[in-house]
């Protein structure tokens, strides 16, 4: 016996691909590229991180923040050490070869005027993408230069 079975119904709406979802409407997606607002965020926190990167002028920070003798060993040398030396000392090739050197409390003496025109009036050192000082050691140089600058 021969018997006709239907077909079974199509829908009027054609099937999805699993690779292809539409958005449901709720959940508010569009086709158009979302921006995560990261760079926004990234360009906000560098221009906050350079305010706090030693741009205060020596009269604008608190007297207390350095210290009121600062003496070569215990204060300029771990500046020159952080800051200055990677680029001005025997072994290195940029700061030596033009004859300013900082590695040594003599030396920074010898150098004295340059160093203090470099730091407070042309604010160029240390250079480019390299760690700025910070007020509170520039008040701790100037403190020093004002006292003399000894190697004691």
């Amino acid at each position: 016996m021969i018997t006709s079975e239907t077909p079974p119904a199509r829908s009027a709406t054609p099937a999805r691909s699993l690779t292809s979802r539409a958005p449901s409407p709720s959940s508010g997606a569009s086709d158009a590229p979302r921006s995560s607002g990261l760079g926004l965020l990234a360009a906000i926190l560098l221009f906050a991180l350079a305010g706090c990167l030693g741009d205060a002028t020596l009269d604008e920070i608190d007297p207390e923040a350095a210290p009121a003798e600062p003496t070569y060993e215990a204060h300029i040398e771990p500046i020159m050490i952080e800051k200055c030396i990677s680029c001005h000392a025997p072994d290195a090739n940029v700061g030596e070869l033009e004859g300013i050197g900082l590695d040594e409390c003599e030396k920074v003496q010898d150098n004295l005027e340059i160093v203090s025109e470099m730091i407070f009036e042309k604010n160029s050192m240390p250079p480019g993408g390299m760690l700025r000082l910070t007020s509170e050691e520039k008040l701790t140089l100037q403190r020093w230069f004002d006292q003399g600058a000894s190697c004691d």
